[in-house]
C-alpha cells in the first residue's frame, strides 16, 4: 500500500457514511409519499365512480316507478314483475297491490284491480356504468307507495273503442300507440293500416287487404287470415287460427290456444306455440324461434302421408304433446271496459255552461235568419262568422229550451277553440261542411258526446237512440285541435273523412275511407297527471 492511500484512510472521520443514510432516508420518504398519492387517487376514483353508479342506479329505479305508474294508469299492467324496455335505464319493478288498506312489499306480486286501495312498487335500478373497485353503488332499490285517486272521471287511451264491434272498409289509423279495442269482433274487410295494437274480445278477421298492424293482435275468439297481412309484434289467439294460402306474418311470437288450420300461412319472427294441433303444410311455415304444440304436429308420427317426418326434418327441435300456456288475453293487456261519460263527470269541472242557441244565432247570414241553429240546413255561407270560444265551455243541447236533444251542424260552421269544448246531445249529425281550429295557436279538444244513460248497463243492451252521424259534407281540422266522438249508441260516418282525435262508441260504422290520426283528448283545465295513481312517497331501501 502506498504512503498516500494509507494517509488518506487514516484521515477519514467517523461521519463519512452519513450521505448514504441520507439518500436511503429520502428514498423511503419518496416511497411513502408516492404510495400515499396512489392510494389516495385510487380511493378517490373508487368513491367517485361508486357515487356516480349510485346516482345512475337510483335514477333507473325512479324511472321504473314512473314507467309502472303510467302502465297502471293506462290499464296496461299485465304482470306483477315489470322489466325495463329496450333502450331504457335498467330496472326491475315488482307490483304489490292491496284491496284492504296500505300495501306493503310483503304482499304477493300482481297487477292492481278496480278494488285496489293502494300499491307498493319495489323498484331495483342498475347503473349504466359500474363503479371502479367497488360494487356498492351498482344497484339501488327504492320503494314507492301509490294510492288510487278518488276521481271517477273516465280515462280514454284507445284511438278507437267499439263496444260491440265495428264495420269499416278502408281505415288508415296513424299516430303513436293508436290502439283499437272492441268487446266484439274486428274485421279488415278491404284495407286497413293500424299504427298500434288490436284488442278484440271475440274474433279478428283479415279478409282482404293488405291488413297491417304495427303492434300486436289479441283475439279472444278465432283469428282468420285470408289475405297477405303483417303484424309488427305478437299474435295471441285464444281459439283457432285459420291461415289460408298466404303468409300472415308476425314480427314476434305467435301463440294459438286452439288449432292452427292449416299452418301454411304462419310466419313468426319469434316462437310458435299451439294449444291443440298444428296441421300440415310444413313447407310453408316460417318460424324463427321454438315450436311447441300441445296436440299433434302434422297428424303425428303415424300419419300415412308422412307430413310429420317432413316437418321434423325441417324443424328438428319442434315438440308435440307439450304443456302449453294459454296465450295472453286482451283483457290482461289493456282496459276493455267501455267507459261511461255523462254531463256530471269531473272532467268537466271548471267548465262554463253556455247556451248553444244564444251563441250561434247571431252568426247566421242575413238571408238565413230563419234557419234553426239546431238543424243547420243552409249552404256554406249560412253561418257567415266563426263561433269563437275563449274558455272551457259546455254546450248542453238536451233541454227543450235549447235543441231538445237533437243537433245538426253544417252550413260552413267554423268552431275556433280558445279552450276545450263539449257538446252534449242525444243525437248529433253533420249535414254540411264543418271546420274546427285553434283560436290562440294552442292545443284544444272538442268533445261531441251523446251521454251514457244511467239505465244502460252495457253496450250489448243499449237504451234510447243515442247516435252521432256524419251524413254528408266535409269535416276538417287544423293540427292544434283534437276531437272525441263519444256515443253510448252508434257513431256512423258516411263521407270519406280525415280526423284528428279518438272515437268511442258502442257501435262504429265507417262506410267510406277513414283516416284517423290518434291524438289523445284532454281538458285544458285538467291536471296532466290526473289519470296516474297518486304518489305518496319514494324512499330508499336496502338491497
Amino acid at each position: 500500500m502506498s504512503r498516500e492511500s494509507l494517509s488518506a484512510r487514516i484521515q477519514r472521520g467517523p461521519d463519512d457514511g452519513g450521505a448514504l443514510v441520507a439518500v436511503i432516508g429520502i428514498m423511503v420518504v419518496l416511497t411513502i409519499l408516492v404510495t400515499t398519492i396512489v392510494t389516495t387517487s385510487l380511493f378517490n376514483v373508487r368513491m367517485t365512480t361508486e357515487t356516480r353508479a349510485g346516482v345512475q342506479a337510483r335514477a333507473a329505479a325512479e324511472a321504473g316507478v314512473d314507467y309502472v305508474r303510467a302502465q297502471i294508469a293506462s290499464g296496461k299492467c299485465t304482470t306483477g314483475t315489470v322489466t325495463s324496455p329496450s333502450g331504457s335505464p335498467k330496472f326491475t319493478v315488482t307490483i304489490h297491490p292491496s284491496s284492504t288498506g296500505t300495501a306493503t312489499s310483503s304482499l304477493p306480486a300482481g297487477c292492481p284491480t278496480a278494488s285496489s286501495k293502494s300499491v307498493v312498487l319495489l323498484a331495483k335500478g342498475g347503473a349504466a356504468s359500474s363503479g371502479v373497485g367497488s360494487s356498492n353503488g351498482n344497484v339501488r332499490t327504492v320503494e314507492a307507495l301509490i294510492e288510487s285517486k278518488t276521481s271517477s272521471a273516465p280515462v280514454f287511451n284507445a284511438a278507437i273503442f267499439a263496444g260491440t264491434g265495428a264495420g269499416l272498409n278502408v281505415l288508415n289509423l296513424s299516430g303513436t300507440d293508436a290502439d283499437v279495442v272492441t268487446n266484439g269482433s274486428w274485421y279488415c274487410s278491404t284495407q286497413q293500416t293500424i299504427s298500434g295494437s288490436i284488442y278484440a274480445a271475440k274474433d279478428v278477421t283479415f279478409q282482404s287487404g293488405p291488413c297491417g298492424v304495427t303492434g300486436s293482435v289479441f283475439a279472444g275468439g278465432k283469428f282468420t287470415c285470408t289475405s297477405p297481412s303483417s303484424i309488427g309484434k305478437n299474435l295471441y289467439v285464444q281459439g283457432d287460427a285459420v291461415m289460408q294460402s298466404v303468409h300472415c306474418a308476425a314480427g314476434g311470437d305467435v301463440a294459438i290456444g286452439g288449432d292452427a288450420i292449416p299452418a301454411q300461412g304462419i310466419k313468426a319472427g319469434g316462437s310458435l306455440t299451439v294449444g291443440r294441433d298444428l296441421d300440415q303444410m310444413w313447407d310453408k311455415l316460417e318460424v324463427a324461434g321454438a315450436i311447441n304444440v300441445g296436440g299433434r304436429i302434422a297428424g303425428g308420427s303415424g300419419d300415412q302421408y308422412s307430413w310429420y317426418g317432413k316437418f321434423m326434418a325441417q324443424y328438428p327441435s319442434a315438440r308435440q304433446g307439450q304443456v302449453v300456456a294459454k296465450p295472453p288475453s286482451g283483457e290482461s293487456a289493456t282496459n276493455m271496459v267501455f267507459p261511461r261519460l255523462t254531463q256530471s263527470d269531473e272532467i268537466w269541472k271548471g267548465f262554463s255552461q253556455k247556451s248553444w242557441k244564444t251563441m250561434t244565432e247571431p252568426l247566421r247570414a242575413q238571408n238565413e235568419r230563419g234557419m234553426s241553429v239546431c238543424a243547420m240546413s243552409g249552404g256554406d255561407k249560412a253561418i257567415e262568422s266563426p263561433l269563437e270560444i275563449r274558455e272551457n265551455t259546455v254546450f248542453d243541447v238536451t233541454p227543450a229550451a235549447e235543441c231538445g236533444g237533437r243537433l245538426a251542424v253544417g252550413s260552413g260552421l267554423t268552431l275556433r277553440l280558445g279552450g276545450d269544448v263539449v257538446i252534449f246531445a242525444d243525437q248529433f249529425s253533420m249535414t254540411g261542411n264543418v271546420r274546427v281550429e285553434s283560436l290562440d295557436g294552442k292545443n284544444h279538444s272538442l268533445y261531441i258526446v251523446t251521454p251514457h244513460p244511467a239505465a244502460q248497463t252495457s253496450c250489448a243492451a243499449p237504451v234510447g237512440n243515442s247516435k252521432i252521424s256524419f251524413d254528408w259534407g266535409s269535416w276538417s281540422q287544423d293540427d292544434k285541435t283534437s276531437v272525441m266522438l263519444y256515443s253510448s249508441g252508434e257513431v256512423y260516418i258516411n263521407p270519406a273523412t280525415t280526423m284528428r282525435g279518438q272515437i268511442y262508441s258502442c257501435k262504429f260504422t265507417a262506410v267510406n275511407p277513414l283516416s284517423l290520426f290518434f291524438v289523445k283528448s284532454g281538458a285544458s283545465s285538467s291536471d296532466p297527471s290526473a289519470s296516474k295513481p297518486a304518489l305518496k312517497y319514494v324512499r330508499d331501501v336496502a338491497g
